[in-house]
């Protein structure tokens, strides 16, 4: 069963700069995922960060470094 998202773009976008300032290369969500995640990159101080959440609660899943 797919989890229908109850958080925006826009807000997962907000998430994800206040725990990296930086600058955001891309965001989506995944509907295959279960449950469903919102994935945003962000570029702060020379390294990029995926952060995932979840995107019907909106808690992070993840914060890596690649």
């Amino acid at each position: 069963m797919i989890s229908a998202p109850t958080i925006t773009i826009a807000s997962a976008i907000k998430v994800a700069k206040e725990r990296h300032n930086g600058v955001v290369r891309s965001a989506s969500l995944d509907f295959s995922a279960e449950p469903a995640v919102a994935k945003v990159l962000v570029y702060a101080e020379s390294k990029a960060h995926e952060v995932i959440l979840n995107a019907k609660d909106g808690s992070v899943v993840s914060d890596t470094e690649k």
